[in-house]
């Protein structure tokens, strides 16, 4: 029964995430907006993995808003520069 209950939580946690990159499609962000979240990625990235060996509970924490910034940077529309 608990495995069940997991493969149920990961579809619900997928089903989110896709309904969150839709939301993300709405937006519109500067190419200087997306380097400094592409930025902010890889140093949140060398971060979590220092993170990792002190606390896992951070580590995972970081690693779940490295996801939000990444999906935000890449499914949004980049604005037209003038």
């Amino acid at each position: 029964m608990y495995a069940l209950i997991e493969i149920l939580a990961v579809f619900v946690a997928i089903y989110i995430f896709l309904k969150f990159c839709g939301v993300c499609q709405k937006f519109a962000l500067g190419a200087g907006a997306k380097k400094a979240i592409y930025i902010i990625t890889a140093v949140g990235l060398i971060v979590a993995n220092y993170l990792y060996n002190h606390s896992q509970l951070q580590a995972i924490t970081l690693g779940f808003v490295i996801l939000i910034l990444l999906t935000i940077a890449l499914m949004s529309e980049t604005k037209p520069s003038h």
